[in-house]
């Protein structure tokens, strides 16, 4: 049998490692700009980070359409959201030294809040404490609360105490808080510009103010810089980075300050920001020490995928970077393996291969991903919308009994093909198992009401819209506008006088 020098073989084996980086690399790219031409995004920037090494950097499109400046390295966006972790930080490092417990309540720092005495800082940072506090995830504006409590803590502004303990010890020089026109205006070139789509790319407005909330803008490498310094306890101690990257409770999506999700065993940690113009998408994955870094001046990285409700695999853009650096596709035997893209004979392709195990979950995502991205998109062009309706179908169809499809995602995905007896049977089944775990979930109720007013059963869309309006501890929302719309016009059709606790 012929033999071959130990160093030959090193050689091979770390030629085919290099070579399978490279495919990894340049499958990644071609997904993004698959993805950044379909969601018509002007300009984007993208980093993958694998323990102490970028394996992955790109900047895509344009920062200025109108004066054709591309995207580059300083190119500076407003992250939206992704102000949330770092406000998170400020609100561990004040516990740490002593001047604030996450159990206080909320109303000794703001009291002014309309808010029960129960709420604690530990329910406003997890996002739970509307209804019955620390019971449920609902993403709430009542994160801006820790403004005053940080301020309070500290006694110094936000600003102060956010450039005091975070930004300048990190050296993030290219870190602001969004404050006025004329701070964007003096950055020039270096901001991204604000674009939406609505059926065609049009110029939008930066969103001016900052709080807990949102109001932070940076570039990638910055989101980079602060990234190393919560690995390396930097910024808050091994301790208190635990409690914040671990669930609120057993099945919560969110940590304290950011997202927390489980798939196929796999621990996702992230955050995503999302303006009227903009996005950005952060996620890690420590048990690979992977890092993402997205950032897009326009909405739709984060819009479609309805990532406020806590599950990062409808994101198609996140679900290419696990594609591409978390599974072993290395068969690849199958279409569907290949890109982002979804194979034209999609239902053949998923009969013939009787998809299962780790593969089968992100295929799953992969399709409904689609389905709810397509959904969205139909708003504009319509012939999307039967595209959409085709991929949900087989969605619904090979992958129903899949506990993580099962959620507000689904539906939101669901609601415009109402009609369809599949799609009203998977529709209604999502809708009554998320009400069993929460009678009051105001977006599940939304959803159910409209369902039932399509079908002329009006008594039981009351019921859900009440739902709304009538729960307790819960902020008054977009939802609560529609709820209170259809209730009013009820009694109105009926002939009869809207009860008091509805008119306002």
């Amino acid at each position: 049998m012929k033999t071959y020098p130990l160093t030959l073989i090193l050689c091979l084996m770390i030629s085919l490692s290099c070579t399978q980086k490279e495919e990894e690399k340049d499958q990644f790219e071609q997904d993004l700009s698959t993805l950044q031409s379909y969601f018509h995004i002007p300009g984007m920037a993208a980093i993958v980070k694998k323990g102490d090494q970028i394996v992955f950097e790109k900047y895509l499109g344009y920062a200025d359409l109108e004066q054709k400046v591309e995207v580059d390295a300083n190119t500076i966006f407003p992250i939206a959201s992704l102000t949330k972790i770092f406000a998170a930080t400020l609100v561990f490092q004040l516990e740490a030294e002593g001047k604030i417990s996450l159990e206080d309540p909320i109303k000794k720092y703001v009291p002014t809040a309309n808010i029960s005495e129960d709420v604690k800082i530990k329910h406003i940072l997890s996002h739970t404490s509307q209804g019955q506090p620390g019971e449920q995830f609902f993403y709430s504006f009542r994160f801006a609360y820790l403004t005053q409590v940080i301020e309070m803590a500290s006694g110094r502004s936000f600003r102060e105490q956010l450039e005091d303990k975070i930004l300048r010890p990190l050296d993030l020089k290219n870190t602001f808080l969004l404050v006025s026109e004329q701070q964007v205006e003096s950055l020039g070139f270096q901001i991204a510009q604000p674009y939406t789509f609505r059926g065609k790319i049009e110029k939008g407005k930066f969103e001016l103010g900052y709080s807990a909330s949102a109001g932070l803008m940076m570039n990638a490498k910055d989101l980079l810089l602060f990234d190393k310094a919560l690995n390396e306890d930097l910024l808050i101690s091994e301790e208190g980075k635990k409690k914040m990257f671990s669930r609120f409770y057993k099945d919560s999506p969110y940590g304290l300050g950011i997202f927390i999700q489980e798939i196929d065993g796999l621990e996702l940690i992230w955050g995503y920001g999302q303006y009227d113009c903009f996005s950005s998408l952060y996620l890690k994955i420590p048990d690979k020490d992977l890092t993402l870094i997205l950032l897009a001046n326009n909405n739709l990285m984060s819009n479609p995928a309805r990532l406020i409700y806590g599950d990062i695999t409808y994101s198609l853009f996140a679900i290419s970077f696990l594609k591409n650096y978390v599974y072993d596709f290395s068969e690849k035997n199958a279409a569907w393996t290949e890109s982002i893209d979804l194979p034209s004979n999609m239902k053949e392709t998923l009969s013939q291969n009787n998809p299962s195990g780790k593969q089968s979950t992100i295929l799953a995502q992969q399709t409904l991903a689609w389905g709810l991205a397509k959904s969205f998109m139909g708003q504009a062009f319509e012939e999307e919308m039967k595209e959409s309706l085709e991929i949900l179908s087989l969605g619904t169809k090979y992958f129903d009994e899949q506990y993580q499809h099962q959620n507000l995602s689904l539906m939101h995905a669901l609601l415009p093909h109402l009609g369809n007896n599949t799609i009203d049977n998977t529709f209604l089944k999502v809708g009554e198992k998320l009400l069993k775990e929460c009678p009051e979930n105001p977006y599940a109720n939304l959803y159910l009401g409209e369902y039932y007013a399509s079908q002329d059963q009006q008594e039981k869309a009351l019921m859900h819209f009440k739902t709304i309006v009538d729960a307790q501890n819960y902020e008054r929302f977009w939802y609560t506008s529609e709820a209170l719309n259809f209730i009013r016009q009820y009694y109105q059709n009926k002939g009869e006088a809207v009860p008091e606790r509805y008119k306002n």
